[in-house]
């Protein structure tokens, strides 16, 4: 009987540990067709004073990316690893159509993870290149712990231009969450 207690104590507590534990994977990454539009703002109509502060502000132009055929990021939660690639992520309006601005060469890549109905939300970024093609690739950590309010239902990906204070000019769709 305490065998079976004990092994029935075991199994309960793998569950409650893996249940946890999930990778999130978005399948593309898609340029923002509305300039200006704002992600992450509970007001009506929805306004961001400062990006980082739990909103971010969309760029003033239309972006477009390139699909790939695989899963473009995956997040794992549990390590903060983060699996990235983008290809052709370039200005689709105005003087720059069909080019990565002068003057842009990092990008962040931001877990926004949004908590109704008054947040707070919580962003975590990552920096990295972007070459002139639009392409950039990256296997690493995050740059900060994924806290457990953040789950796959309020998890959105955003790409800003330069670092978390920039606007976002693309986002990850097709949000997957797997448990490994």
């Amino acid at each position: 009987m305490r065998k079976v207690l004990l092994g029935s104590a075991l199994v309960a507590l793998v569950g409650v540990q893996s249940a946890a534990a999930f990778d999130v994977s978005w399948r593309t990454i898609v340029g923002i067709d509305q300039p200006g539009n704002v992600v992450g703002s509970f007001a009506n109509p929805p306004v961001c004073q400062f990006n980082g502060q739990g909103c971010i502000n969309g760029a003033g132009q239309p972006w477009s990316s390139i699909p790939l055929g695989e899963p473009q990021v995956t997040i794992d939660t549990v390590t903060g690893t983060l699996s990235f690639k983008v290809k052709g992520l370039v200005v689709a309006g105005g003087n720059d159509v069909g080019n990565v601005p002068a003057g842009l060469t990092d990008i962040s890549v931001t877990l926004l993870c949004i908590i109704p109905p008054a947040g707070p939300n919580i962003l975590i970024g990552r920096r990295l290149s972007l070459t002139r093609l639009g392409d950039s690739a990256f296997i690493g950590k995050l740059d900060g712990a994924i806290p457990s309010s953040c789950v796959p239902s309020n998890m959105h990906l955003l790409i800003q231009a330069n670092n978390t204070s920039g606007p976002w000019i693309a986002a990850g769709v097709s949000r997957t969450p797997n448990t490994p």
